[in-house]
């Protein structure tokens, strides 16, 4: 990836960083076994003049306003990294209009989405657990993590990762799951 890019992805991820303060842990994730799962999402308004809302808790916005608008100020710059990886031949409509993100060595059981989604589109990299941004010393990375599709007898080995992969699964389709990376170091 270009400097360019790494820059672009790491703005990403430190937003989300930032995000899980704003919501809360999806608990009623059945095949959630490690790790935590978040979620931000995004719906068209019906108030006059608003073209979009967005999903968080109520409650921890309630209590941090001024960084909850400081964080809404990224949220442009963030969408365009998001649209600019979905390609014209994955229409928009065929993704659904919340994104979730994990950390944590996150693992799940074997499961098929139940969403209205045809896809997902699952974005891999390494970030420091405790600032968000793009992990990129190679002696800090991460070791093992894999998405598995165990009907396909097939798998993807994301400790390759050495920037970013992508991948899209028409998910509620292809049963799927992830086992979760190893820390190098406890620190990150």
């Amino acid at each position: 990836m270009s400097e360019v890019e790494v820059n672009q992805w790491d703005e990403l991820s430190q937003f989300l960083f930032c995000e899980k303060r704003f919501t809360d842990l999806i608990a009623t994730n059945g095949a959630l076994l490690e790790g935590f799962m978040f979620a931000i999402g995004w719906r068209k308004c019906s108030t006059k003049n608003e073209q979009f809302g967005l999903y968080g808790s109520v409650g921890k916005i309630e209590n941090a306003k001024d960084e909850w608008r400081n964080q809404g100020a990224n949220l442009s710059s963030v969408g365009c990294i998001l649209e600019g990886n979905i390609s014209a031949n994955q229409g928009a409509c065929e993704f659904s209009s919340k994104l979730t993100f994990t950390m944590n060595g996150f693992k799940n059981s074997p499961h098929l989405d139940k969403d209205a989604s045809l896809y997902a589109s699952g974005w891999w990299f390494q970030a420091d657990k405790r600032t968000g941004q793009i992990q990129r010393d190679a002696s800090k990375r991460c070791t093992g993590g894999k998405l598995i599709f165990p009907n396909e007898h097939f798998w993807i080995d994301l400790s390759a990762c050495h920037g970013l992969i992508q991948v899209v699964w028409a998910s509620s389709t292809f049963v799927h799951y992830t086992d979760p990376a190893q820390d190098k170091k406890a620190r990150h």
